[in-house]
């Protein structure tokens, strides 16, 4: 991965980040690891409140790169737990996705969707977390108006009545912003 083909975009993360400051969640599942991990350990530095991090990604090498950009700031060493998680077919017709470990959080009350690689397609990443999303959780798939992402958010909200398209924001490749309602 390079610092431009496969990063989150500057505008996104001054807005995600913004968005984390007024939501203030407990619990993080990165979904794709990188910059946005960063900004995530930022705020939970600032929070009042502990908050859990979990980024995944089916690159090691990407994985320890990341971690690596952490482990350079001190206090922010520790704060994100990172997995290693491979990509499968899954069993359903959502297709290929992450083989999520059984002992992640119960709950997930933000997710930030920015892998896998477009190559693997993203429609199995909320299906395959839909049970572990708090009530109320908020969602944001990155790169949503490539033709994939497209097709994923469609899927998504055909299948997941509690599930609301918030906006489709115009940074970068786009950013939707999802909601679980119930």
């Amino acid at each position: 991965k390079s610092s431009t083909s496969f990063s989150f975009s500057r505008n996104s993360l001054i807005w995600l980040f913004a968005r984390l400051q007024k939501t203030k969640p407990n619990s993080i599942l990165e979904m794709g690891s990188g910059i946005s991990t960063l900004a995530h350990a930022i705020y939970s530095i600032e929070s009042p409140k502990p908050v859990s991090i979990t980024s995944i990604d089916h690159d090691a090498g990407w994985l320890e790169v990341t971690q690596n950009m952490l482990l350079k700031r001190d206090r922010l060493r520790n704060l994100v737990d990172f997995r290693h998680c491979k990509i499968i077919e899954s069993n359903t017709r959502w297709g290929q996705g992450y083989e999520l470990p059984d002992e992640l959080n119960d709950y997930y009350d933000w997710v930030l969707i920015d892998g896998p690689p477009a190559q693997f397609g993203r429609s199995f990443t909320l299906p395959s977390i839909w049970e572990r999303l708090s009530p109320g959780a908020n969602i944001f798939l990155d790169d949503a108006d490539r033709e994939g992402e497209r097709k994923s958010t469609a899927e998504w909200l055909s299948a997941y009545p509690d599930l609301k398209l918030k906006a489709v924001l115009p940074l970068n490749k786009g950013l939707a912003w999802f909601r679980k309602c119930k």
